[in-house]
């Protein structure tokens, strides 16, 4: 079964997604309670809800983080999987709940705590979201999310040169990031640099 979940994934990596359908199909026939296999099938009803927000789409995302929560009780991640359904659907209270839950049952995971940050941020919860992404850094310094949305929230307050800082980390980090080429060419704007703050967006 982990072998067959193992070329789910390289069919996806070759843009061959119905080919790794039925490698996880045939992987949960033979064991329920492997945590790869369920995340494929997360990502896959992930990508289509965004690819096409059907009411079909939704319905499935939300059913596969139910049946991860049923299996997995206890645990962080499938409070995760459901945050990211409910912010995908636009219901950002919910899904920050979700998250708080994941927190709660592992707080040292630096990557739940930058979606509460973001969940917060949408909310208009400045304060608390720099707050989390503060804990977020604490326990992971170079975690390129935590630091582009901790480098917007600095330049908001008029922290220029933390803003700098922070977002030159995440550019050299995650070069492909959105917020972080978002956050550059508002502080070249700043500059006076309009020329080059295109450059980003180009």
């Amino acid at each position: 079964y982990i072998a067959l979940v193992d070329q789910a994934w390289a069919a996806m990596d070759e843009k061959k997604p119905e080919e790794g359908d039925r490698f996880v199909q045939e992987s949960q026939t033979l064991r329920r309670d492997y945590e790869l296999a369920w995340l494929y099938k997360f990502e896959r009803a992930f990508d289509r809800a965004q690819e096409e927000r059907s009411s079909d789409n939704r319905l499935a995302l939300f059913q596969i983080a139910a049946e991860v929560a049923a299996i997995w009780p206890d645990q962080d991640w499938p409070e995760k999987l459901r945050g990211e359904a409910l912010a995908t659907d636009g219901r950002y209270s919910e899904a920050l709940t979700a998250f708080e839950r994941a927190r709660d049952r592992d707080p040292d995971d630096p990557r739940t705590w930058v979606q509460i940050g973001a969940c917060q941020m949408t909310l208009g919860r400045n304060d608390e979201a720099f707050e989390s992404l503060q804990q977020a850094l604490r326990r992971s310094p170079s975690l390129p999310t935590a630091n582009a949305r901790l480098a917007l929230l600095s330049f908001e307050r008029g922290d220029f040169v933390r803003a700098t800082q922070l977002n030159e980390v995440a550019r050299r980090l995650a070069p492909g990031v959105a917020l972080t080429h978002y956050v550059h060419a508002r502080l070249l704007v700043r500059k006076g640099d309009y020329e080059a703050a295109l450059v980003p967006f180009t």
